[in-house]
C-alpha cells in the first residue's frame, strides 16, 4: 500500500509519516536508528498517540524490517494505558516482526503455556495476558486499573501460534496473544471481604 494510511487517524499523522518517509531517503538508516525517529515523534505526540503513530506507519510500508517493527509494536503497545482501546491493527503490527521478547526477536515458546487474565466478562477476550496468576489477581481486583468493578482471573492454554510478544517493561510478565477462537476459562472468583 503506498502513501499513509489515515482512515480514523489523526491527520497530522500523515505528516509526520511523510517526514520519516523522507528521512528514510537521505541515507540507509539501522533499526535503531529508525526506533529512536519513531519513538521522539511518539513522544511528541504524547504516549497515548504512540499506537495510532504505529498503525500509520505500518499502513504506510514504512516498517519495513522485523527489527523495526518489532520495536515500534513494543513501544506502541507499551506506552499507552489501554492499547487495546485503539484500533491498531494488533496482530498483524506483531506478527510482522516475528515474536519478540521486549523489542527484541527471539525464538518463540516451544510449547502451549498456561496464561492468565484478571478482567471482567466482557474483556476476557482482550490480548494482554499474563503468565503469573497474582499479576492477574491485580487486575481482577481493579487495583492496577484504579476501578471500582470488580472481576474474575481467567485462564487458557495458549498455543505457541498465538503467543506474539512477550513484554515485560510494567512487570507485569504480560504476553500479547491472538485470542481469535480462544475459550478461557474463570478460574477464581475474586475473594470478597465482607467483614466490616
Amino acid at each position: 500500500m503506498s502513501g499513509c494510511y489515515t482512515d480514523n487517524l489523526d491527520p497530522s499523522h500523515s505528516d509526520e509519516c511523510r517526514a520519516y518517509a523522507a528521512w528514510l531517503d537521505e541515507e540507509d538508516r539501522s533499526a535503531a536508528e529508525r526506533f529512536d525517529y519513531f519513538l521522539d515523534r511518539a513522544c511528541r505526540l504524547g504516549r497515548n498517540y504512540a499506537p495510532d503513530l504505529a498503525h500509520q506507519f505500518y499502513w504506510a510500508d514504512l516498517l519495513d524490517t522485523p527489527e523495526v517493527c518489532a520495536l515500534v509494536a513494543d513501544h506502541a503497545w507499551s506506552a499507552p494505558d489501554f492499547p487495546e482501546n485503539h484500533d491498531t491493527p494488533w496482530c498483524e503490527l506483531f506478527s510482522s516482526a516475528g515474536f519478540a521478547r521486549d523489542g527484541v526477536i527471539t525464538d518463540p515458546p516451544a510449547e502451549p503455556m498456561t496464561l492468565f487474565r484478571g478482567c471482567t466478562s466482557e474483556g476476557r477476550f482482550g490480548m494482554a495476558w499474563t503468565g503469573t496468576r497474582s499479576v492477574a489477581e491485580k487486575f481482577a481486583s481493579g487495583e492496577l486499573l484504579g476501578r471500582p468493578d470488580k472481576g474474575l482471573v481467567y485462564t487458557a492454554v495458549v498455543e505457541p501460534w498465538r503467543i506474539l510478544a512477550h513484554l515485560n517493561g510494567r512487570n507485569e510478565d504480560e504476553f500479547v496473544i491472538d485470542t481469535d477462537g480462544l475459550e478461557p476459562t474463570a478460574v477464581a472468583p475474586l475473594a470478597t471481604s465482607d467483614a466490616a
